[in-house]
């Protein structure tokens, strides 16, 4: 399996908030207690000082964001 990793494009928001969601309402991960809507995924992702995809065979399998230690 090739795997491409490439920084996101506004049409992976979807699929990247599909992969978001379902680790958050699992709720072993992540702090936020509530799934994103479409317009605050758009607006997370965008607001990252980096966000990316991980894509093979044209489908996003995976989303990364860096840590911010503040």
């Amino acid at each position: 399996m090739h795997v491409t990793v490439r920084a996101y494009r506004p049409e992976d928001l979807p699929a990247m908030r599909n992969l978001w969601n379902a680790v958050v309402e699992r709720g072993n991960a992540f702090p936020q207690c509530d799934p994103l809507t479409p317009d605050e995924a758009a607006a997370f992702f965008a607001g990252q000082s980096y966000a990316a995809v991980a894509e093979t065979a044209g489908r996003v399998v995976g989303v990364y964001i860096p840590v911010s230690y503040t």
